[in-house]
């Protein structure tokens, strides 16, 4: 699925109006996008990879794990993120 402003934003005014005002204040539009895919994931659950990010083997047996977050060693820093996708929302998590 492909995220626009204004798709993400109206995303977070139905899913996450508690966080909507912080999200708004962002000065940089970067920051929106940077901090969007961490409530897609807890609202949708599944993996995200940035694109300097690549695979050396099948990710199956992480994917089959009990993980709540994989973070990989890279540099400079950067992630790879799974949460679960069975209605991941429940759980009463927020990012802080």
């Amino acid at each position: 699925m492909l995220w626009t402003d204004e798709s993400a934003h109206r995303f977070m005014e139905i899913n996450y109006p508690s966080f909507l005002q912080m999200y708004d204040s962002y000065k940089y539009n970067i920051q929106r996008a940077d901090s969007i895919r961490y409530f897609l994931l807890d609202h949708f659950g599944g993996i995200y990879m940035d694109l300097d990010i690549g695979c050396r083997r099948r990710m199956d047996s992480l994917i089959q794990g009990d993980w709540e977050v994989i973070l990989p060693l890279t540099k400079p820093v950067s992630g790879l993120f799974i949460l679960p996708d069975e209605d991941a929302n429940s759980t009463g998590r927020r990012f802080q």
